[in-house]
């Protein structure tokens, strides 16, 4: 089986967007860095997992925009700006000649599974970006004691998701990274329609899995109707937190090829 490399599915994502039908989907490039953010900023903003970083500030709207802001720059930035991904953009559908019909509303940030987070990316998004909000000291009283904990509780992720491809014997895989369509465009199809994509993709490739993590049940049910399985139920915490919202679960999945 030869390798998934970066330069083959950033080639067939492009075979496949310039091939849609309609239109309405297409490759970002880091120009449209601050719209991109923008739009998964609205998406996220009641993100199960976001909120539960936030910890003590969210519900204190300010400060959570700025978080969810700064968080997605910091998802963004090294597959966006630095080349290690592709970004999918999806058009809201208002119709080819109207300016509504030109706005991304949607997004979808993929990997392949030979790219990883570098030093190199955190040092170039720390410079580009500062710090993330929950670790700025000006904000540590706002967001309290636990919230920065919390943060750095999520890299477990990055090696759960080495741990289960190589269980399950998945060495080439497309990383979902994050996926969301603003609120008020929700509920058109248009996060399915970027879902099928990507399933699309992985079948031209060939012998290529999917994997994502989410943060709820109601997702999870609407990732298994697109034939992904759940292989682990996470239940993260900080040790000695005894907040009510201590505990939040994730979803790791992963559909096959085929």
């Amino acid at each position: 089986m030869s390798k998934l490399t970066k330069e083959k599915f950033v080639r067939v994502a492009g075979d496949v967007i310039s091939n849609e039908a309609g239109g309405k989907l297409s490759i970002l490039s880091k120009n449209e860095f601050d719209p991109v953010v923008e739009v998964l900023t609205d998406a996220f903003q009641k993100d199960p997992v976001l909120l539960w970083m936030a910890a003590e500030s969210k519900d204190k709207k300010d400060e959570l925009k700025q978080h969810i802001t700064i968080g997605m720059s910091w998802a963004i930035r090294p597959i966006l700006v630095r080349g290690k991904g592709v970004v999918i953009g999806v058009k809201d559908g208002g119709g080819e000649d109207t300016a509504q019909g030109d706005q991304i509303v949607g997004a979808v940030s993929l990997s392949s599974s030979d790219q990883y987070d570098s030093i190199l990316d955190i040092l170039t998004s720390l410079f580009a970006l500062g710090k993330p909000l929950t670790m700025k000291s000006e904000f540590k009283k706002e967001f309290g004691p636990m919230s920065e904990k919390r943060m750095k509780l999520l890299f477990i992720l990055s090696k759960k998701r080495v741990e289960i491809m190589r269980t399950e014997k998945l060495p080439n895989y497309i990383y979902i990274r994050q996926i969301g369509v603003m609120m008020e465009h929700q509920g058109k199809g248009l996060g399915g329609k970027l879902l099928r994509t990507i399933i699309r993709i992985a079948e031209l490739l060939g012998n290529t899995a999917l994997y994502l993590e989410t943060e709820s049940e109601e997702n999870e049910s609407l990732y298994i109707h697109f034939g992904f399985k759940t292989v682990e139920k996470l239940e993260l915490s900080v040790p000695g937190d005894t907040s009510k919202d201590a505990v939040q679960t994730m979803w790791l999945m992963v559909r096959p090829p085929g």
